[in-house]
């Protein structure tokens, strides 16, 4: 219901009360289930951040979480999941979140937030705080980088499937890089 308003709208234009008008429900019970108003749109955070954790925390033994990551994300690609950035269905989506500043801000909320729950696993696994955090946001960056570059490459009309075998290689490059810096072997 809200996706669609916004969509007809635009998401600036529409309000928490506009959406509680048209799902007939009070405005508390919107913000009972969605905190923001950007997170109407951006729903899949939670999701997002479990996948990431799962990837680490179950992933085969020898597996570095560096690997895991690199993993979840090729998969998410070949399986053409919306957050690969690399699905022409999702253009609209894409091009909301670049036309709204709110959206924008909140979407780097949750990049910052998918980066803490990666170092929230890494300290519990390692116990070495610093050095989780700095191997967090070294995927986070690998992870983000090649999102948007996916993203960027979908909005300006490149075929889908180019995309994907590009952003294939990307991740690879990227998080070989973070490899290397991780493990030393570069």
């Amino acid at each position: 219901m809200a996706t669609a308003l916004f969509v007809r709208r635009g998401f600036d234009a529409v309000t928490v009360a506009d959406v509680a008008e048209a799902a007939n429900v009070s405005k508390m019970t919107v913000f009972n289930y969605f905190p923001r108003k950007e997170d109407l749109l951006l729903d899949r955070h939670s999701e997002r951040m479990d996948a990431v954790r799962r990837a680490i925390t179950g992933r085969p033994p020898g597996t570095s979480p560096v690997d895991a990551v690199r993993a979840h994300c090729q998969e998410l690609l070949a399986d053409g999941h919306p957050t690969s950035g690399a699905v022409a269905a999702a253009s609209w989506f894409f091009e909301m979140v670049r036309d709204s500043p709110a959206l924008r801000t909140r979407w780097l909320e949750q990049e910052r937030e998918i980066g803490d729950a990666l170092a929230g696993v890494l300290v519990e696994e390692w116990g070495d705080e610093p050095r989780a955090r700095l191997v967090a946001a070294m995927l986070a960056a690998a992870m983000n980088t090649g999102f948007r570059i996916a993203v960027d490459a979908i909005l300006a009309g490149r075929p889908a499937a180019q995309v994907r075998r590009e952003q294939s290689a990307l991740l690879d490059q990227a998080f070989d890089l973070v490899a290397q810096g991780v493990h030393g072997t570069g």
